[in-house]
Formats: structure tokens, sequence, C-alpha cells
């Protein structure tokens, strides 16, 4: 257990019932299902843990983009590819720091190269563009969590294509060359998340079948 999931255990155990009958409250009448007071506490636990997670994550990138001057860069990266991750899911690495790792890597190197990077309509076109099939194709990648069902992940799509085809009008318009050049940074790591949660998934239901074969 992470120092991170210990602290929002810690947060759980001194948190007032109300928080968790709200959260039950919550399930019943807007997902329809019933839920016990015990998974409404892990449901508050992994909530917090993601939060307090996202906010280092983004407090770490904050403070790397403020010293290689990309904040700019790194902020419309980072909210174009959370609004990308969301509607679309991907892979989860199995170690929390790690996770923080890469993220916070990634968004951090993106920031610096589209800096430097040149504004190329073709690029940003056949980016969009592979993005939409990839999501079309492969849809929502629930990887390791499998909260939600069919009928979510179809909404999801719904939702990701319509925020794909936003992205995609505003840099194709060229409305200014950062933000042209950050939101196809963004669709293009997104297509590889898609790509590589979709090869783990594939891999992991294939163990399992060898596993139940056995």
């Amino acid at each position: 257990m992470s120092i991170i999931e210990k602290f929002a255990v810690h947060v759980s155990k001194n948190v007032d019932d109300s928080v968790f009958d709200k959260i039950i409250l919550n399930y019943k009448t807007i997902k329809g299902r019933d839920i016990t007071q015990e998974q409404a506490i892990s449901i508050f636990i992994y909530k917090l843990h993601t939060n307090i997670s996202f906010c280092i994550s983004v407090i770490l990138v904050f403070l790397i983009s403020c010293v290689i001057n990309t904040t700019i860069e790194a902020a419309l990266i980072y909210l174009s590819f959370l609004a990308l991750r969301k509607t679309t899911g991907g892979p989860h690495l199995n170690n929390e720091y790690m996770c923080l790792i890469v993220t916070t890597s990634i968004i951090s190197i993106s920031g610096y190269i589209a800096k430097f990077l040149p504004l190329n309509i073709v690029a940003i076109n056949i980016s969009f563009f592979i993005l939409i099939i990839v999501v079309t194709i492969i849809g929502y990648i629930d990887h390791k969590s499998n909260r939600l069902d069919q009928s979510q992940k179809s909404l999801l799509k719904k939702y990701a294509l319509s925020i794909i085809s936003f992205l995609w009008a505003v840099s194709a318009w060229k409305i200014n060359a950062t933000v042209s050049i950050c939101f196809m940074i963004s669709a293009i790591i997104q297509e590889i998340n898609l790509v590589i949660g979709k090869i783990l998934a594939i891999r992991e239901e294939n163990f399992v079948g060898r596993q139940d074969s056995v």
C-alpha cells in the first residue's frame, strides 16, 4: 500500500458516516445500484486516492514546466489529454509512483517538444483522423479496473468522439499555432495509450483463458 493510499484510508476512518450515506444515495439515485457501507468506504478511498495523485501530478508538471518555460504548452496538453483520457480510458500501471513519473515525464517532455514543433495542418488532420478511427474501433479501454458496463462505455465513446471533433476543429482552424500543436500532441499520446491498453487487455484475456483451460 502506497503512502497516498494509506493517507486515504486514514482519512476514511475519520470521516463522518453521513459522507458514506451520500455515496450510497448517489449510487442508488443516479446509477440505480444498491451498495453497502463497506463498498461506499472503498469508493471514498479510491476517489480520494485518485484525486490526491492527480493533484501531485499537476503540481509536478507545473513546477517542471515553469523551470523549462513551457507552462502554457504543458497546460494545454494536460487539459486536452485529460478530456480524452476520461472519455476513452487507457492502460494503468501497477506501480502508483511509476504512474506519476511516467505521466509527469510525458506531459513535461511533450510540452517542451510543442514549444519548438512547427505547425503542420496535414499532421494535425492525420493525427485526429487516426484517433477517431482508433476510438471507433477500440472504444473505451477499462484496463484493470473494469468499473464500467457496456452502456456506460458506449455513452463515453459518444462523448469522446464529440470532444475529438471539437479539438480537431479548433486545431484545423489554426486559431493559435500553440493550441493546434498541443491538441495534436495530446491526440497522439492518447492514440498510443489506447493501442497499448488494447494490447495489454488482449494479453490478459488470453492469459486468463489459458489458466482456465488448465
